[in-house]
C-alpha cells in the first residue's frame, strides 16, 4: 500500500464506494431493460479504479527522490527511478515537512521552480543535505521543520 499524506487507507476505500454506487445506481437501472449494458458498466467501472490505482502508483513510485547529490558548486542533483533532475540551489525555493499524522507517516517534499518532488523517508543523510542547502542558499524556505529535527538550523 502506498504510504502518504493523500494515498492513505481511506483513498482506497473512496474508489471502492464510487465502484458500488456506480454499480448500484446505473447497473440496477440497465440490468432491467439492457442486461449487456449493465456488464459492460460493470466491467468499465472495475477497469476505471484499476487503471487509476496503477497511474498513481507509477506516480508516487517513480516520482519520488531517491538519492541526492548536492555539489559545493551547488549543483543539486535529485535522483528519481525515471530520471535525474539538475538543479542550481538557488532554483530550490522550499523543502517541506510534513510530520506523521494518524493515517500518515512523516513526508518531505522539494519545491522548485519546475514543479516538486517527494523526498523518500528513509533516505540517509537528509539533515546533512538540509544544512549544506540552507549555507548554499539562505534564501530556502525550512520554516515547517520544527527546531530540534536537524542539526545547524539557524533560523526558527
Amino acid at each position: 500500500m502506498i504510504k502518504s499524506r493523500f494515498f492513505g487507507p481511506l483513498y482506497l476505500v473512496f474508489w471502492l464506494g464510487f465502484l458500488l454506487l456506480v454499480l448500484m445506481f446505473i447497473g440496477d437501472q440497465l440490468k432491467a431493460h439492457h442486461p449487456w449494458m449493465a456488464a459492460a458498466v460493470s466491467v468499465g467501472a472495475v477497469l476505471f479504479v484499476l487503471i487509476h490505482q496503477y497511474v498513481v502508483y507509477r506516480h508516487h513510485h517513480y516520482g519520488t527522490c531517491s538519492e541526492i547529490r548536492l555539489s559545493d558548486e551547488g549543483i543539486c542533483e535529485l535522483e528519481t527511478k525515471r530520471r535525474v533532475i539538475r538543479l542550481h540551489v538557488n532554483e530550490i525555493r522550499s523543502v517541506r515537512f510534513s510530520p506523521e499524522s494518524g493515517e500518515s507517516c512523516k513526508s518531505y517534499t522539494i519545491r522548485h521552480q519546475g514543479g516538486k518532488l517527494a523526498v523518500n523517508e528513509e533516505m540517509t543523510a537528509f539533515a546533512d543535505f538540509l544544512s549544506r542547502l540552507k549555507a548554499l542558499n539562505p534564501a530556502v524556505d525550512l520554516t515547517s521543520f520544527p527546531a530540534d529535527t536537524w542539526p545547524g538550523r539557524t533560523d526558527a
